[in-house]
């Protein structure tokens, strides 16, 4: 299990991801950002699954003849599921093809920040490739109390959760048993998607390895400190 965090407030879409990519086992098979910006629509895709689907995504966006993110949402649902065809193409195995992928954006015609969530099965919100928007908040882990969140303090607070949620067992997405492993790791990253700008940077840093599971217990190199600055 990977997480994603996405708070809806008035100004934009906050978006925080974690950087591992797992095994079944919870054993680190890969770190990378989980968020792909899509300056063309003043908009920003992330995806929580295998870490060969970010690129698939941003490949098939790139080739999405839309003019404005208002036109987008009706297309995410086909846009994930061809990317995941593309998967079983390449060989693919379908247990590792579980996936959540968020839209995040701002709409011109409603004045408004937008974010939308298209899951590969029935285990999330919604039916499978079915664009569910989220209002307010989303999360892939049960756990998160998005009242935990404060908009005027977002990079503190929302790293605040993510690092609590890195020490929470969840259901792996690899198995038909969702046996549970620590799936919060290689670093906090925030994304934010506003009316005239896409940012996204690195808030804390773990020191998870590849080919060894999380160890929630270990120090980050860096992270907010508590006035509030990034250190």
């Amino acid at each position: 299990m990977s997480i994603m965090n996405a708070f809806v407030v008035p100004d934009g879409v906050h978006i925080f991801t974690d950087a591992g990519f797992y095994e079944a086992d919870g054993t680190v098979a890969g770190l990378g950002s989980k968020v792909f910006p899509l300056p063309r629509w003043n908009a920003a895709v992330a995806a929580v699954g295998g870490g060969w689907l970010l690129p698939l995504l941003a490949g098939a966006f790139a080739e999405c003849d839309t003019p404005s993110f208002d036109e987008l949402p009706p297309w995410f649902g086909s846009i994930v599921r061809r990317c995941l065809d593309m998967a079983s193409a390449y060989g693919t195995a379908a247990h590792l093809q579980t996936c959540i992928v968020g839209l995040a954006g701002w709409s011109e015609s409603r004045g408004k920040p937008g974010f939308f969530t298209v899951a590969s099965s029935n285990r999330f919100e919604g039916a499978a490739f079915e664009p569910v928007q989220s209002t307010r908040f989303l999360s892939t882990a049960n756990a998160c109390d998005p009242r935990s969140f404060d908009p005027a303090r977002p990079e503190e607070t929302g790293l605040a959760m993510m690092r609590a949620l890195r020490g929470v067992r969840f259901d792996s997405l690899n198995t038909a048993d969702r046996r549970k492993i620590y799936g919060v790791g290689g670093w906090c990253q925030h994304t934010l998607v506003g009316r005239d700008e896409v940012t996204t940077r690195v808030l804390e840093r773990w020191p998870d390895r590849i080919g060894h599971p999380i160890n929630p217990k270990e120090k980050a190199s860096f992270g907010v400190e508590r006035d509030g600055t990034i250190g």
